[in-house]
């Protein structure tokens, strides 16, 4: 099985568990570390798919496999994707030009964003 095969089963696997789950996978050349759960947005609790840890060789990087990742999350789940500690500028303005929101600063600096998926969530963050 190919790891995108294996990506997709993974995470429906873990969507389909009643209670969090997280585990580290890959797609295409990426390391990744997902969580399904809770997390406080807007002081709610809302169930979502976390990015919290995200890795890949230079020569792999900017080549679109994170894009790709996002579209098959977003093939799979209606529930918001969490991105967490977004340490490289670059990439976190990429992400707010693809319609994330911030979801959290550290002394003024965004470092986690929100893929809103519904239309509430989206304007807790955008109002």
């Amino acid at each position: 099985m190919d790891n995108r095969a294996q990506f997709i089963e993974n995470l429906q696997a873990m969507l389909d568990r009643r209670w969090n789950a997280n585990e580290w996978t890959k797609f295409e050349h990426l390391s990744v570390y997902l969580r399904v759960s809770e997390r406080m947005l807007a002081h709610s609790r809302v169930r979502c798919v976390q990015i919290a840890n995200v890795s890949t060789s230079e020569p792999y990087q900017r080549k679109g496999s994170f894009t790709r990742m996002v579209e098959v999350i977003k093939s799979i789940t209606s529930l918001p994707i969490y991105v967490e500690n977004v340490h490289n500028y670059e990439f976190r303005d990429t992400l707010l030009r693809h319609g994330y929101v911030a979801a959290r600063s550290l002394d003024g600096v965004v470092v986690d964003l929100i893929l809103p998926r519904d239309r509430e969530i989206q304007d807790t963050f955008t109002t």
